[in-house]
């Protein structure tokens, strides 16, 4: 068992990988070897998948780990980020889809569980459901799924909008670290929030476009900082975890 490498892999899982995965399909283009973007995005989450099993090899955890990415693999292939778009409507299977990504998020938090011990009681169960609601964006992972649900019900778009997300994830964890006596991992979870919603926003705005060639790099410049910010979000999950003993993996 190697908690970075465990760690690792749920970053890569978790930041948003849209853009970088449209990024490097305009490189691919522009180098002569056309590809649609949801394969590089497809590649990014299968190397975090394979550094996260890895990573927990020889643990009991290791079934409930490959059904967690089974059923990442199954939402992302009924509902892919292309159809996360207002624009869009969403036929059965994409609702499908979007359920999936819950169900998903609940294997990959029962997977740590059976690593981990959670500390903090009801406390921390809010904190670490702060850090599953804060990562990605509303175009893939859970965000997505939750707005396009919540649309479907009859919502209204603000209450699912990524900003209106990010500021309940942040509130939800404020409240959850601070109670479970966890102040160390909010502040690394709060650094994370300024990463993946502020600063990532700043860098969308300052450089919309980075055009080389036929090939826009500007997923250079943002695709580091959702690493960064998811990679701060879960550090700061982590202090909610502690390591179960070495008889019960």
């Amino acid at each position: 068992m190697n908690s970075s490498q465990i760690f690792a892999g749920l970053t890569i899982l978790g930041a948003c990988a849209c853009g970088a995965g449209g990024g490097l399909a305009t490189v691919s283009g522009a180098l002569g070897w056309p590809a649609p973007s949801g394969i590089f995005y497809a590649s990014l989450l299968a190397a975090g998948g394979a550094l996260f099993l890895w990573g927990l090899r020889r643990t009991r955890a290791l079934l409930p780990a490959m059904a967690a990415c089974g059923l990442l693999l199954a939402a992302s292939l009924l509902a892919p980020p292309r159809v996360m778009s207002d624009s869009v409507t969403h036929t059965a299977a994409n609702l499908v889809g979007f359920s999936l990504y819950f169900v998903a998020a609940a294997a990959f938090v029962y997977t740590l569980l059976q690593l981990y011990q959670l500390l903090g009681g009801s406390a921390g169960w809010m904190a670490l459901s702060s850090a599953v609601l804060a990562i990605g964006c509303t175009c893939c992972l859970t965000p997505g799924a939750l707005r396009y649900t919540g649309l479907q019900l009859g919502l209204p778009s603000w209450p699912v909008s990524r900003l209106a997300l990010v500021l309940a994830a942040f509130a939800l964890g404020t409240a959850g670290f601070w109670l479970a006596g966890r102040g160390r991992g909010w502040a690394f979870f709060a650094a994370g929030i300024a990463l993946v919603y502020p600063v990532e926003k700043a860098v969308e705005w300052l450089v919309p476009s980075l055009q080389v060639g036929s090939a826009n790099l500007v997923f250079l410049l943002r695709y580091p900082v959702w690493l960064a910010g998811t990679a701060l979000v879960f550090w700061g999950a982590a202090h909610l975890l502690r390591r179960r003993r070495p008889a019960t993996v």
